[in-house]
């Protein structure tokens, strides 16, 4: 993370960079008393989510690409501080073409940051956010199988969750009529 990365107006560099550290160290691990630690962290980066948003956005942007496990964390950090000043960045991030990887494992990894992002704009449109749900109607049409299916279900549950009423879904052309 650069120092510049975090220089924002009224915010403490040094605290932000810490507890985002943190969080990462926390989303990532298996320890016993993670998720307690991880969720405290989290309860403090919510205080000041949009520019913990903004911090980890330009992390993820300075990252390289083969670190695929750090890359995951700041999008899962995302997903979990719910922001809506990322919509932008993630639905950017899902709409340009993914690299060409030969490795079925590399195709792996970039589905499943793919389908983390996904569930961050999920939770965005759960709160009532409606760019996150044109997102959300927009990502069902994105060239990933993996990423279309998992704004289709983020779709469908949100529409289950308000009783349909409140989530239109647009069929796609590809999709089965329902009987």
């Amino acid at each position: 993370m650069s120092d510049n990365s975090l220089n924002y107006a009224g915010s403490n560099p040094g605290v932000l960079r810490n507890l985002i550290k943190l969080a990462v160290e926390h989303v990532s691990s298996v320890e016993v008393f993670s998720e307690d630690k991880y969720q405290a962290v989290l309860a403090e980066l919510r205080l000041r989510s949009k520019r913990a948003a903004t911090a980890i956005i330009d992390d993820y942007e300075s990252l390289p690409y083969s670190d695929y496990l750090a890359r995951w964390c700041r999008i899962q950090l995302l997903a979990d501080i719910a922001e809506p000043a990322s919509l932008v960045f993630l639905d950017r991030f899902l709409s340009r073409s993914m690299p060409i990887a030969p490795a079925i494992s590399v195709r792996a990894q970039e589905t499943i940051i793919g389908t983390t992002a996904i569930e961050a704009i999920a939770r965005m449109c759960a709160a009532g956010h409606s760019e996150a749900l044109r997102i959300l109607e927009r990502q069902r049409k994105n060239p990933s199988l993996f990423v279309r299916r998992a704004a289709l279900r983020g779709s469908r549950r949100l529409a289950g969750a308000t009783g349909g009423n409140t989530v239109p879904l647009h069929p796609l052309k590809t999709e089965a009529p329902r009987a």
